[in-house]
């Protein structure tokens, strides 16, 4: 075994890691890191994971250099333009992730207070997050807004997926679940959003927006 203190760092083909402390157990092929805590209470060394193309910080990360599987504990991570917050990670050798205990953060805060839970997700690298039971929470308050799954783009291409509602009050209509809907990328010259809205007092509403570009000649959009 080999033992890194302070600044610790190993690169291994498209792999590299840097934390405070690193264990490398040349048995195993496994690889271990860890940060600390300074005189002070504050968290230094935390454990950076960088694989290709993704990006980790995390409390914990192992990893196995021959079959390029790893765990990652409390981790927070990059995806598109999403930042994501997981109490587990298992990263496989297709570098496909597998998450328990989900927070997605819909902005560039990791202290946001505006957050959507879900207790397990998938994440396929520059494609899309699919997630199970999912939940809106508002300053630490969970909300009544529930969605059986979660399906996020992942992707800086142009890319299909859920647009996700906000939820509010209408003094005339009731409570609502307004702007929900799908976003459909038909090709490069053209694209379609369709939005809904739903109100307790019964009423409803859809719309689409049918986008269309074709360069240096004409864009526009139709809209029903």
């Amino acid at each position: 075994k080999l033992y890194l203190f302070g600044e610790a760092y190993v690169e291994y083909d498209n792999m590299n890691l840097k934390a405070e402390f690193i264990e490398v157990d040349y048995e195993k092929n496994l690889v271990t890191a860890y940060g600390r805590v300074d005189s002070i209470g504050k968290k230094i060394g935390t454990p950076v994971f960088k694989d290709a193309n993704e990006e980790f910080n995390a409390e914990k990360i192992m990893y196995n250099l021959k079959t390029k599987k790893g765990k990652i504990y409390n981790v927070l991570t990059k995806q598109g333009d999403l930042l994501v917050f997981g109490n587990e990670i298992k990263k496989d050798s297709t570098d496909i992730v597998y998450m328990r205990n989900l927070k997605c953060i819909p902005c560039q805060y990791d202290d946001a207070r505006t957050v959507f839970r879900a207790t397990k997700a998938k994440i396929i690298p520059d494609d899309k997050i699919v997630t199970g039971p999912m939940y809106l929470e508002v300053g630490g308050v969970p909300t009544p807004l529930v969605l059986p799954f979660g399906y996020f783009p992942n992707s800086k291409r142009r890319h299909n997926g859920v647009l996700l509602p906000f939820v509010g009050n209408s003094p005339g209509q009731g409570y609502f679940l307004k702007d929900g809907g799908f976003y459909w990328g038909i090709s490069d010259k053209t694209d379609m959003v369709i939005r809904g809205d739903i109100y307790s007092n019964g009423s409803w509403g859809l719309r689409t927006t049918n986008s269309y570009n074709v360069l240096y000649k004409y864009s526009g959009a139709l809209n029903l």
